[in-house]
Formats: C-alpha cells, sequence, structure tokens
C-alpha cells in the first residue's frame, strides 16, 4: 500500500502499522510498549501521531496502514500530545538515573532529553516500592516501571507462562508475579533486553559496567544446535565479557535468546580454567611448554603409528568445534594419517519447546556440521563406543580426545575409565578439567568459543560466523592452530593457514554441501548449506 509521511512516499504490505511503515521511511516514531515481536497492546501513547483530514490523534502502533494516507508525526499538535504523555509518565518515576542499571541504553531517558518536560508541575510526594527479586534473571524496581507491558507480553507470548501480571487498579496499579511465585520459564531474561525503563533489570549484569564502556561483537550461542544470535558484550578494559544479549536474526531465534544462553559467558571466565599445557606421570600433574608439549606428542604417535598401525589410534572429535576445526580434524586424522577410527559424542538434552522458541535437544552447536563433513569413521574404522571397548581392551594404543567431559558422554563410564587407563598416550584439548583431562597425560589448552573465529552449522543447516571477542591471558591456543601444528609435526597437513577464513575457502572447495559459501557470504546473518547436497551429506 502507498502512503505518505511526513511528506515521504513509501509502500508497505497491507497490515503494517504506522511505526513500521515509519521505519522504511527513514522516519522515527517513539514507542514504548509496542516491539515487533510481541502483540500490540497501544497503552503507552506516545507513539501519537496525526493523519491529515482526521480531527483525533491515532496510536501509530496500532493504526494499519491505508492507500493514500497522508501521516504526519511532527506537527505542533502531536509534539504536545506526547510531551503530555511524558510528563504522565514520569509522575512517578524516580530521578535515579546516573545509579539505575539502564542508564546509557534507556528509551525514557533518551525520549526525555528528546522530547519530555524538564521539569514536573507535580509536587506530591511519589509512590515507592522496594526491590524485588521476582525469580530468573531479573530484580524488579516497580519506582521505575512505566506499565508498558512488554514484560507480561513477553512471558505469555513468547514463553506461553501467565507469571507476570499487571496487579492493583487505577493509580495503585503495578507489575508483579503472579501469586508471588518466582518467575520459571528460562525466556524470561529478554525482559532485562526490551523492558524501556529499568524496571527489570539482570541480576548477572547490575552494575558490572555501564552500557557505553562495552564493545558489542556479534557472536553465536554456542550451548546448543540452536545457533541461536548474540551480541557479546565485551569489556576491553578488564579483559572481559560481561554480558550476553540476543541479536535479531528472522532465520535463527527472532529477537530472543534463552536464560542459558544468557549465562553462557561465566565459562570463559572460570577460575579452572587451563592457561598452560599440563603434563601427567604416574600421579604427578606438571605445568610445561608448547615447546616441550607438542615434540613429546608427535614422537609418541608417531611411535604407536609405526610400530602398531593406524588402528591403533583412535580420535575422538567433538560437536562443539567449528567447521573449519573439523575439517583439519578430518583432514590430518582421516585423510592425512589414514585413522578410520574417527568419531565424536552426542550430547543430548531434554528439549524445553516454548509457543515461540524452542531449546534444542542437542547440546552440540555443530553436530551438523561435523556430520557434513565427515567427522566420522572411516572404511572399517571404529564408531565411539566400539574406540572405548578396543582401548580398553588394549588393542587401541593412543585416544586423542578433541573436548573432553564426563566419562559417560564417551560410553559406558566403567570402559571409558579402563580404555583412559589402559591407553598409552592420551592427550586432551581442552580449556575446562573434565573427569577425561584428569586422565591424560598430556592436556593441551585449548580456548573457548568467545576466543576464537569460526563458522558453526545449526540443526537447520545455516551456517553462520561467530567472531573471536578476545585473547584471554595465559599461553592457550586457539584449537584451529594447534590442529595446524600437530598436523604439519606429523607430515599429514603441509598448509600454514593464518585465519579461520583461509580453511574455511578450503572446507568450501573441498565438501559440496559448503560449496559457494565464504565469510562474506555468511556476513553476520549466516547462509544456509547447499540445499542440493546438505541432506544427502549429512545423512
Amino acid at each position: 500500500m502507498k502512503l505518505q509521511i511526513d511528506g515521504r512516499e513509501v509502500t508497505v504490505p497491507k497490515g503494517t502499522n504506522l511505526i513500521e511503515a515509519g521505519k522504511k521511511a527513514g522516519i522515527f516514531v517513539p514507542h514504548f510498549c509496542y516491539h515487533p515481536g510481541l502483540p500490540v497492546v497501544g497503552v503507552c501513547r506516545i507513539c501519537l501521531c496525526e493523519i491529515e483530514g482526521r480531527p483525533k490523534l491515532v496510536a501509530g502502533c496500532a493504526t494499519p496502514v491505508e492507500e493514500g494516507l497522508k501521516v504526519i508525526t511532527q506537527s505542533a499538535k502531536v509534539r504536545e500530545a506526547r510531551k503530555a504523555v511524558m510528563e504522565f509518565l514520569l509522575i512517578h518515576h524516580p530521578l535515579d538515573c546516573p545509579q539505575c542499571d539502564k542508564g546509557g541504553e534507556c528509551t525514557l531517558q533518551d525520549y526525555t532529553m528528546l522530547m519530555g518536560p524538564s521539569r514536573s508541575r507535580f509536587t506530591f510526594e511519589k509512590q515507592t516500592w522496594p526491590e524485588e527479586d521476582v525469580g530468573g534473571k531479573l530484580l524488579l524496581n516497580k519506582n521505575r516501571c512505566i506499565l508498558c507491558l512488554r514484560c507480561v507480553n513477553l512471558c505469555k507470548f513468547v514463553a506461553g507462562e501467565d507469571e507476570i501480571a499487571v496487579l492493583s487498579r487505577g493509580e495503585e496499579t503495578y507489575i508483579g508475579t503472579v501469586a508471588g511465585r518466582k518467575i520459571q520459564n528460562e525466556m524470561a531474561g529478554n525482559i532485562a533486553d526490551i523492558c524501556p525503563v529499568g524496571a527489570l533489570t539482570s541480576k548477572d549484569f547490575r552494575f558490572r559496567s555501564r552500557p557505553w564502556e562495552l564493545k558489542p561483537v556479534a557472536s553465536v550461542c554456542t550451548l546448543c544446535s540452536k545457533g541461536c544470535n548474540v551480541t557479546m558484550g565485551y569489556h576491553p578494559r578488564r579483559n572481559e565479557v560481561v554480558r550476553i544479549t540476543a541479536r535479531e536474526n528472522m532465520d535463527v531465534n527472532e529477537w530472543w535468546i534463552c536464560d542459558r544462553g544468557r549465562g553462557g559467558f561465566w565459562g570463559i571466565h572460570h577460575p579452572n580454567r587451563f592457561t598452560a599445557p599440563l603434563r601427567r606421570e604416574g600421579t604427578a600433574v606438571s605445568v610445561t611448554t608448547w615447546q616441550a608439549a607438542m615434540p613429546a606428542i608427535v614422537d609418541a604417535l608417531s611411535g604407536i603409528l609405526a610400530k602398531h598401525g593406524a588402528a591403533a589410534v583412535g580420535v575422538v572429535g567433538s560437536g562443539e568445534l567449528t567447521n573449519e576445526e573439523c575439517y583439519l580434524t578430518r583432514a590430518i586424522f582421516r585423510d592425512g594419517l589414514g585413522i578410520a577410527n574417527l568419531d565424536f559424542p552426542l550430547r543430548p538434552q531434554p528439549p524445553v519447546i516454548y509457543p515461540r522458541f524452542t531449546i534444542e535437544g542437542d547440546k552440540n552447536p555443530n553436530t551438523r556440521g561435523a556430520r557434513a563433513i565427515g567427522v566420522a569413521p572411516g572404511p572399517g574404522g571404529l564408531g565411539l563406543a566400539d574406540m572405548m571397548r578396543a582401548a580398553a581392551d588394549g588393542t587401541i594404543r593412543a585416544l586423542l580426545f578433541l573436548r573432553g567431559g564426563p566419562l559417560e558422554q564417551f560410553g559406558d563410564p566403567a570402559v571409558v575409565a579402563k580404555a583412559l587407563g589402559n591407553a598409552a598416550l592420551v592427550v586432551v584439548i581442552d580449556n575446562l578439567p573434565s573427569p577425561v583431562s584428569e586422565r591424560a597425560h598430556w592436556v593441551l589448552p585449548g580456548v573457548s568459543y568467545a576466543e576464537r573465529e569460526g563458522t558453526y552449522t545449526n540443526s537447520q543447516g545455516r551456517v553462520q560466523r561467530a567472531a573471536k571477542v578476545f585473547t584471554m591471558r595465559g599461553d592457550t591456543r586457539e584449537d584451529w592452530r594447534i590442529l595446524q601444528d600437530l598436523g604439519r609435526s606429523m607430515g599429514a597437513w603441509t598448509h600454514l593457514d593464518q585465519a579461520p577464513e583461509q580453511i574455511f575457502r578450503r572446507l568450501a572447495a573441498d565438501h559440496p554441501a559448503f560449496r559457494g559459501l565464504d565469510y562474506t557470504i555468511l556476513g553476520d546473518r549466516g547462509a544456509p548449506l547447499a540445499a542440493a547436497t546438505a541432506d544427502v551429506a549429512v545423512g
């Protein structure tokens, strides 16, 4: 439908409201209660607009476009109405911007500076409530609430839960949890992102930093196979990730992430992180150097290959690795060294299904990518469970784990423990301790997903880039560098790629499912695997 907004002609689909039509025309219409991912409620009235020929102002969120409509968003009548709305909303709002955790990214603060009154005509005492822990990752400060209902609608519409409601009546109206129960749904953390006034703030981020101190970095959550798009809030001065928020991608997660992903930065800075290579001799564990560890591992592995053949080595890959690292895993161990015993563990979990969001039943962020690339047993090779049994029986003498974990993740715990105890060489690349790393002869300190660049293929076959956010202090190395060093030392990899983008080009050239893709095409939103080959490649 064709219409004019402030004299600018724009064409939008039927059913579009004035706020969205304004966006397309490059005209901003202020709004509090409206969110494109939630039902329209039309309660804040800050989006009032004038329509030529009509006597009354209309709410931009609740008014659909009509053919030939002439909308005015900047008339004196509109400005006066919005100013009155702002004065009304600020009647009980505290003047605590300097200490409010929302300061710097608060819509009410911005609009007050833009259009609100600089003084209030109301001199009576403001209503006040104490702060309240409402469950999940949220704290509620009712004093700041303007009753926009975004929190109510998010719980109801996205999570399907009536956990927050409008309570009481008239001037006493407030937002609260139903029957005083704590919020349970795992989508509630999104409220801290969309609350326009700092009434509901995140416990994790609260007072840890000011928003303007952070460098936002586009990334992908790696806690399940959904591949939600996120923004990592990196604090450069502290070299620390201090929060994760949702990043819009309508093909993956729309505007939302779950609370597991939102808290996914804690492991990055876990105090028990590996920061240097470790060597275990008997019960003694010592810190060593890359210069000592890599030649010793290469000598031991080469000796086993020469004496017992490739069938005496098992490589346990990981669905947590990037596509580039999965490609190196196959190219070096299976194609280069002829090790057919190659597999990776699945990590299932109960899926959580909300009306507008699903937490996937696969903890691996890249199961589909690993399968498409062929991180799987070669001809005559053993799968993971058989590999562990063979190592427990002494047939397999060397085990390389590209990620550790609990013993049951790799098979029968008793068998895996025996396998780790019997193998002459156990090497683990990981960033956190685990029962596997505790039994390994060598531990090489890899990095978390925030410390390396790469791509992941989600459960729907969409390949997405995750940027490197920061470099952790210590002697860690990106997993793709470790794999290249190991491959070159073993004579199974001749390239010396300096960035994952170069490795991805080789992957796209070698594997039909990735053909035609590169980092430019993937951009910030990703792209699907080649449709004609993806299903065949995944099997």
